[in-house]
């Protein structure tokens, strides 16, 4: 009996969420505007003296998960990405969320760590969730 139970225990002690981070860099043309469209979770744009713009996202599944599902949990979170388009004076960042993917948007969340030049214009059309901008000294639009 004690055995079962401590081998019941080890199985919740081996149980975690499942974490995946994707960063990407892109050129971004000086005095620009940098979009970021149709985004939910916790946002965070950072001004920094590079002239490109790097997106770090991080995606977290809400429950927790036993090692041998872990890979297709991970193959999943995998999917959700973001689009990075040049149009004209604009780069415009999109989340994008595959449509046969087996979780809901209510299962994992999403993180954006973005960094872009400190004089970039900026324009925000969030869904829900948090914005942070830090050290910014241009135009911002945040709704």
């Amino acid at each position: 009996m004690m055995l079962t139970v401590l081998l019941a225990m080890s199985c919740f002690l081996f149980e975690q969420k499942v974490q995946v981070v994707h960063t990407e860099r892109a050129d971004f043309p000086s005095g620009g505007v940098l979009r970021i469209q149709n985004s939910s979770g916790e946002l965070t744009v950072e001004g920094w003296d590079r002239p490109g713009v790097e997106i770090t996202t991080l995606t977290t599944s809400k429950a927790e998960y036993a090692s041998k599902d872990r890979d297709q949990v991970t193959q999943e979170l995998n999917q959700v990405r973001v689009s990075v388009n040049r149009e004209g004076e604009s780069l415009v960042i999109t989340p994008g969320f595959p449509r046969h993917m087996t979780f809901t948007a209510d299962a994992f969340d999403v993180e954006y760590y973005i960094k872009a030049p400190m004089n970039a214009r900026l324009v925000i059309d969030h869904k829900s969730g948090e914005v942070h901008v830090d050290s910014l000294t241009s135009d911002i639009r945040v709704t």
